[in-house]
Parts: C-alpha cells; structure tokens; sequence
C-alpha cells in the first residue's frame, strides 16, 4: 500500500512485536494497521478500529487485500474501547488530521508564511 513516508513514522516508533494484543484506534483506510501485521508477522491480535463506520469499507478491504490474516475490523468510540474489550499491550493512536500527507494534499490547511522582519 503506497503511503507517504511520515505515515510510517508512527509505526516505527509504536514498535510493535510479534504475539502482542494491539489496537491502533483511527486505523483507515488501513495503511498502519497493514504496516503493524507486516511487523508483527501476522502474530498476535490487532483491533483496527475507526469511528467513521463508513470508512471501514476501505479499512477492512485493504487488510483483505494485503493478506493481514491478525486483524479484526471495528468500529467503536475510542472513549469507549475500554469497556468493550481492554487489555492491551499497546495502542495507537495517529489522528487523521494530523498527517502531514493530508496537509501538502489539501491547500486550505496551510498558513501562509510571514517574515517577520516585515513588521
């Protein structure tokens, strides 16, 4: 799955391991939750979850797609994921908004630089 390199930059850090319980709680369209079952070498449980039912479509046919055979789609609050199912031995939680792929993509989110020798 094609991504932008600072997508893999969450993963890297959130080093997950084989035989780990994980949730990774905006997980679509499904490119970091791939990444982690490719870590974990399809070891272990992941509970891509992602608010937005509708965006689970994309999320559970790219983890098809890509042959993640260690990971459960869902949808919940993740306010809430605790009281359906806890115990985990990480999280992750790389909101969408804060993608910088999403930024250079859409010209509205950006802020126009000022010298500040101007003033």
């Amino acid at each position: 799955m094609l991504q932008a390199a600072s997508s893999f930059l969450p993963v890297i850090a959130f080093s997950p391991q084989p035989n780990e319980c994980v949730l990774n709680m905006a997980s679509a369209p499904g490119g970091k939750a791939s990444h982690i079952a490719t870590l974990m070498q399809n070891t272990g449980v992941i509970f891509a979850n992602d608010v937005n039912k509708a965006r689970t479509k994309s999320l559970t046919t790219n983890i098809h797609r890509l042959g993640c055979k260690n990971v459960a789609v869902c949808s919940y609050d993740g306010r809430e994921f605790l009281k359906v199912l806890g115990g985990f031995d990480r999280v992750l939680l790389d909101a969408s908004c804060s993608g910088t792929g999403v930024t250079s993509k859409d010209p509205s989110v950006k802020v126009d630089k000022v010298n500040p020798s101007q003033y």
